[in-house]
């Protein structure tokens, strides 16, 4: 383990030994047997910090990565007070919560068909005191049309013949529910495009992670469907990543 890696392992356990009132030793072996196993060091610690705020994270969602930072980047440089945000697929909330905490009295939902992953969400929505309502629904179900200034998701969009090749603790820890949609690794982020069209107001934004081969795909798809102002952004290692893409009708009070 790198040292700051090494620091955060002792703190678990430290925290662990507390609470438990088993030994530091014995817990220490009981973890480290867990990363020799290959498991995350995420889920070993059961806590991670997204955007500095410390989160539970466990087999129910996926971990929290850098570059869904960077979605809630591009969402906070554009949302304004009161505007009516839903993260689809919220998973252990981290996009939510963020949104929440760092945004202009945002009013947030956090949505997921997935219970074990609400529940988690609910867990860690009640650690932060974030204020975010969470529902379970699949995708864009019970969403009133033109009720929503803004969308943003990292849908599951992992082609299935990509599975193989991904990282061995990704493929034997993380759902792969929440990493995998179907065939292509399209139909999730389609399901969102073509949700969000509903269910965003006139001049609403969609803000949306994904792979770093579908950037045209999706911005063609996109613009079929009518939206307007529709570009990918790179994160910092120069991938493209987050579709950004506006449904017509903006106002200049919205603007």
């Amino acid at each position: 383990m790198r040292p700051a890696e090494r620091r955060w392992f002792d703190e678990a356990v430290a925290r662990r030994a507390a609470s438990s009132g088993a030994s530091a030793a014995v817990i220490a072996r009981r973890l480290e047997a867990r990363l020799a196993a290959g498991e995350p060091l995420q889920y070993v610690l059961g806590t991670w910090s997204f955007r500095g705020h410390e989160l539970r994270v466990d087999h129910r969602a996926l971990i929290p990565r850098y570059e869904t930072e960077q979605l809630v980047e591009h969402v906070l440089a554009a949302v304004r007070t009161g505007m009516r945000v839903l993260d689809v697929g919220t998973g252990s909330g981290a996009i939510a919560i963020s949104l929440a905490l760092e945004g202009p009295r945002l009013e947030v939902t956090g949505s997921d068909v997935d219970p074990r992953a609400l529940a988690l969400a609910r867990e860690n929505v009640r650690a932060t005191g974030a204020l975010v309502t969470l529902v379970r629904r699949s995708w864009f179900e019970g969403a009133e049309p033109e009720s929503l200034d803004v969308v943003v998701a990292n849908p599951p969009y992992v082609a299935a013949s990509e599975w193989e090749r991904l990282d061995p603790a990704v493929r034997v820890f993380e759902p792969r529910v929440a990493l995998v949609p179907g065939p292509s690794g399209l139909e999730g982020p389609m399901a969102v495009i073509g949700g969000a069209r509903v269910a965003l107001r006139p001049g609403g934004w969609l803000f949306m992670e994904i792979g770093e081969t579908q950037g045209e795909r999706l911005v063609a798809e996109a613009s079929a469907q009518g939206y307007g102002d529709v570009t990918v952004e790179r994160d910092l290692a120069g991938r493209p990543r987050v579709l950004v893409a506006r449904w017509p009708g903006a106002t200049r009070a919205a603007s």
